[in-house]
């Protein structure tokens, strides 16, 4: 699930290939599980904004394992602030 919120973070981005995510350990990190193979990542991210500068955004995704073999998931929901 840390992972995949990742990825759709990253296709927000206006910069995705500048984006430097937390390990998992890092404290600043949480990940939680819900009803129905459901999880909630609340992390940050640092890459540049449409001026180029490099900022740091929380960010929290919402997210569903629709199949586990596949590793298909859905986002729910993704606000970057």
């Amino acid at each position: 699930a840390f992972v995949m919120s990742q990825e759709f973070v990253r296709r927000r981005l206006k910069a995705p290939s500048t984006a430097e995510f937390p390990y998992i350990t890092n404290d600043q990190v949480a990940v939680s599980t819900k009803a129905n193979c459901t999880f909630r990542v609340a992390a940050w991210v640092d890459a540049q904004n449409g001026f180029g500068a490099q900022i740091r955004s929380r960010y929290v995704v919402d997210l569903k394992l629709l199949d586990d073999e596949a590793g298909t998931w859905q986002a729910i929901d993704v606000r970057i602030d």
